[in-house]
């Protein structure tokens, strides 16, 4: 709705603000803007959910079942919201965080073990043009096989002399293959820590086995803690 009206009264506060700081709504025949302003309506919003804790629950699994069905059939829709308002977006994350630092804590916590767990385990394998260069092991191989072409591809792998010979042999982040050598089902084991403990045995066993068949690996040794070429 296009509009003359430059400020108006909030019926809250009773203040006088510029359109801006109210909601659009279309319901409002006079200027398509909400009667209370932003701040008000945020206020109310939070003072009702802590006095309705429980309506406010299922309020919110309603509106996000609906909005997650209306999402499925709109998949556009998020990624044109964001590119047109990703400034806004970013500034709305990072004040919740401020304004709620133990719950942030909490979800980034249960975010992380869900990862974790859903994520595939195993020893892997990073080669040059086909060629093996580095055996690793993660139990988030998915995540591990981005962290090491971000860093190839930013000149900032945390093994320096593998970053070297990538560098000198001026490759792309298309000819890094990282290949699955052993997958570990998680189920198996009873905690994060023993897995861990399998996966690093194994991992000693592949680089044995490699190096014992001739072929040279970059890896970085514990007990020294830098970078060279085993042979």
């Amino acid at each position: 709705m296009e509009t003359d009206i430059k400020e108006k009264r909030c019926n809250r506060c009773q203040d006088n603000k510029p359109l801006g700081e109210f909601y659009r709504n279309k319901a409002q025949k006079t200027d398509g803007h909400s009667a209370g302003c932003k701040l008000c309506l945020r206020q109310y919003q939070t003072q009702w959910r802590e006095d309705n804790p429980d309506k406010a629950k299922e309020h919110l699994k309603a509106w996000g079942k609906s909005s997650k069905e209306w999402l499925s059939k709109n998949p556009e829709y998020m990624k044109e919201y964001y590119n047109k308002n990703s400034d806004r977006v970013k500034e709305n994350v990072y004040q919740w965080r401020r304004d709620n630092p133990e719950r942030f804590k909490e979800y980034s916590k249960e975010y992380m073990k869900k990862r974790r767990n859903g994520a595939a385990a195993g020893v892997y394998g990073l080669f040059f043009d086909g060629v093996l260069k580095y055996i690793g092991s993660s139990i988030q191989l998915e995540e591990r096989a981005k962290q090491h072409l971000s860093g190839f591809a930013k000149s900032k792998h945390f093994n320096i002399a593998l970053q070297e010979e990538f560098d000198r042999s001026k490759l792309s982040r298309e000819d890094v293959t990282f290949r699955v050598l052993v997958e570990f089902n998680k189920d198996k084991y009873e905690s994060e820590e023993s897995l861990i403990d399998v996966l690093r045995k194994e991992e000693e066993q592949q680089i044995k086995e490699h190096l014992e068949s001739g072929i040279d690996l970059y890896n970085v040794r514990n007990t020294h803690g830098k970078d060279r070429l085993w042979k």
